[in-house]
Order: structure tokens, then sequence, then C-alpha cells
């Protein structure tokens, strides 16, 4: 129980990271398929980069288009200063 306890604040460290590289990289760059996403995060496996983009997306921040030649293209919302990013 200790041992859990004392995980979850780097879990939730490394969750916000995540979703704040991914923001980071989509205001720079602009819209990105899902492909390169991943090649532009390498240290992010794909399963916490697929979390990351699901819950930037069910808060709004984000926005997933659905697939044109075969890619999803992923994009900050209308607002990119509008990044409400709490745990």
């Amino acid at each position: 129980m200790i041992a859990y306890a004392m995980e979850e604040p780097r879990l939730v460290e490394d969750r916000r990271s995540v979703d704040e590289y991914i923001i980071e990289l989509l205001r720079q760059k602009g819209a990105q398929t899902l492909d390169h996403l991943g090649a532009s995060l390498p240290n992010v496996n794909w399963a916490r980069l697929f979390l990351a983009i699901d819950r930037l997306s069910r808060t709004g921040i984000i926005a997933i288009a659905p697939p044109q030649q075969g890619e999803y293209l992923i994009s900050l919302t209308s607002d990119p200063s509008y990044c409400p990013v709490s745990y």
C-alpha cells in the first residue's frame, strides 16, 4: 500500500508530461498524423500515446479528424491557449 501511494505522484507527473509534449508539439508544428506524433515522441510508447490522445480529445483540448488516406489527423482545438490540463 505504501509503495502504491509513493508511486502515484510519478504516474500523474508522467501523464501530465506526455500530455504537455503532445500539446507543445501541436502548437509548434500544427496538425499531425498519429504516426508523425509517435515518431516525434520516441520516448513515449504507443499505449501511453493513445491514452494521452484519448484523454486530451475527451477534454476538448485536441480534435481527431477521421482518416484521410488511412491516417488520423490530430490537431489542437480552435483555442490553443485554452489547455485545462489538470489531474
